[in-house]
């Protein structure tokens, strides 16, 4: 049973010259459902599939208010502009500390070292101040990148903000093809959240929009300082709506889909997968459907290999993966596909078609 420190954690002020003082203990937020629960598979009943550490996809994924989890509100309800405290918060503390120290050196120090002790100070306070000035003009390019790209009503609007447009074009005007696009009007920033993607730093980020409670935008940070927004993670790309594919079920042709993957439990073999000893068997849904199928692995593949090793580092929880599937041409399965490649370890396609 946890104690009582683990329960909880300090909730913190800031105070005048001897820095940040303890308000109270307040319990921590439980932890924020991955994936919803899934039904009866083959008569074995699920349990209640919990995540334990979320990636990018499981925060992205709306909630019933289509927000963020109560983890992540760490802003005022009353604030009417959300910035990035945080970031500030911890440079202001980093200085104070620094400049006290400092001082404490200064004062113990020989009047030789005075001049020395306080030339250091001067420095890296500069230093300081120089970062807080990066971490402003990052507030203002994602305030205006994000600006314009929810007020964008065209194609030709949308692309100069994303990442790899050049890849990301030819999908785009295929899912505005179907689903049309709505300018809307920003109306600020919410929560940061930093994220290291395979050696680049990326930002997860609640956009605020008129009419909306809020919107969950995943931007990449290039090393010039630009930000771009991933526009497939941000409308969650599919070829074709999910539900389509289930039910019409395209024979012959390989298809990239976001899904959640989980080992299925029951062990649905059947039809041409009906070998147990040949496949081995994936359960495949996606966000905003209830519509699964079969993913068919060979056993012994290096892509079972893979999977097997995601899985089991994920405790058996649900994966949100990048793959590339393929229903057989002529098979009677109902609901099996192959799964032929791990496109991505996540919904983000991290490596640009530039090779940037």
């Amino acid at each position: 049973m946890l104690d009582e420190e683990e329960r909880t954690e300090e909730v913190l002020r800031l105070g005048d010259k001897k820095g940040p003082v303890q308000v109270k203990r307040a319990p921590l937020p439980p932890a924020p459902e991955l994936a919803p629960r899934l039904e009866k598979v083959g008569g074995v009943e699920e349990f209640d599939r919990r995540s334990i550490e979320p990636d990018i996809d499981a925060i992205m994924s709306p909630g019933e208010s289509g927000s963020l989890g109560g983890e992540m509100d760490w802003m005022s309800s009353e604030e009417k502009k959300p910035v990035p405290y945080g970031w500030f918060v911890l440079i202001f503390l980093l200085v104070v500390g620094l400049a006290a120290t400092s001082a404490m050196l200064i004062f113990r120090s020989s009047s030789s070292d005075v001049e020395v002790a306080k030339q250091a100070v001067v420095e890296r306070i500069e230093e300081n101040r120089e970062d807080e000035a990066e971490a402003e003009a990052l507030v203002e390019a994602i305030e205006e990148n994000l600006a314009r790209y929810i007020a964008a009503d065209s194609v030709d609007d949308l692309l100069p903000l994303v990442r790899d447009p050049e890849r990301v074009g030819p999908l785009m005007e295929d899912w505005y093809a179907r689903h049309p696009i709505k300018a809307r009007k920003f109306e600020g920033l919410g929560v940061f959240q930093p994220f290291d993607l395979e050696g680049r730093l990326f930002w997860l980020i609640t956009c605020l929009v008129e009419g909306d409670d809020s919107e969950t935008i995943l931007m990449e940070q290039t090393e010039d300082g630009r930000v771009f927004v991933d526009w497939e993670t941000q409308v969650c790309y599919q070829p074709m709506a999910w539900d389509d594919y289930v039910e019409k079920r395209p024979e012959g042709e390989a298809l990239d889909f976001r899904v959640y993957l989980q080992t299925d439990w029951g062990g649905f073999y059947s039809h041409e997968f009906r070998d147990e000893e040949t496949w081995g068997v994936y359960r495949l849904w996606t966000r905003d459907s209830e519509e699964y199928v079969f993913g068919y692995v060979k056993k012994g593949s290096e892509l079972e290999e893979q999977l097997s090793k995601l899985s089991g580092a994920n405790k058996g929880y649900p994966l949100a993966l990048y793959l590339r599937l393929r229903i057989p041409e002529g098979t009677t399965s109902p609901r099996g596909v192959l799964i032929e490649e791990v496109i991505s370890e996540r919904w983000a396609r991290v490596t640009r078609l530039t090779g940037e």
